[in-house]
């Protein structure tokens, strides 16, 4: 009698205690009305980040960033956020060409939600240099000084700092090429 395969799920004790951490940070900014600030550095501790503010997301959604990675950008957090609010406003700026089809890009899995329209995705290949940036409903903010190693500012609970991101955002999404959505049949 064979033995059912089972696959051994290696957990980092230091990721559950940084997605512990950032998890109280952005409920204690909602809590308090007060500003936390967290650094963040490397591709895992940016994934945490970004999956928290997104499955705590309220409507509004700006993010700038080369090509989307899937290492950071998860798209099934992405589809869950489109199914729990209907109504999300969700823009995505790339600078890198093959963003929409590159394997490693989260845009390419999430070609039919960008084919309806619920998220609203530009390129702007002037902007590759612009520094990665990630704001939800205008209260949480990443960041990013340098895209090789990902160190980042994450900024919760305070909306005049994560104002100034949205108005860097919407520099560079300004003038960004629009990507249309399909015409339904």
């Amino acid at each position: 009698m064979s033995q059912p395969i089972t696959r051994a799920v290696v957990v980092n004790p230091e990721l559950v205690e940084y997605r512990a951490l950032v998890a109280r940070m952005m409920q204690e900014a909602l809590r308090d009305r007060q500003r936390r600030v967290l650094l963040n550095k490397g591709t895992d501790h940016a994934k945490v980040v970004i999956d928290n503010m997104l499955e705590n997301a309220r409507g509004d959604v700006s993010v700038f960033a080369r090509k989307l990675t899937i290492s950071v950008f998860d798209p099934q957090v992405i589809r869950t956020l489109l199914e729990r609010l209907p109504s999300a406003n969700v823009r995505v700026v790339v600078s890198e060409a093959d963003a929409l089809s590159a394997p490693d890009s989260a845009l390419s899995q999430l070609g039919d939600v960008i084919a309806t329209g619920r998220i609203k995705v530009a390129t702007n290949l002037a902007a590759h240099e612009s520094n990665n940036v990630c704001v939800v409903d205008k209260l949480f903010t990443r960041l990013e000084k340098n895209p090789v190693t990902r160190e980042a500012t994450v900024v919760f609970g305070d909306p005049d700092y994560a104002q100034s991101a949205l108005n860097y955002f919407e520099r560079i999404w300004t003038p960004a090429t629009k990507h249309q959505p399909e015409p339904r049949a």
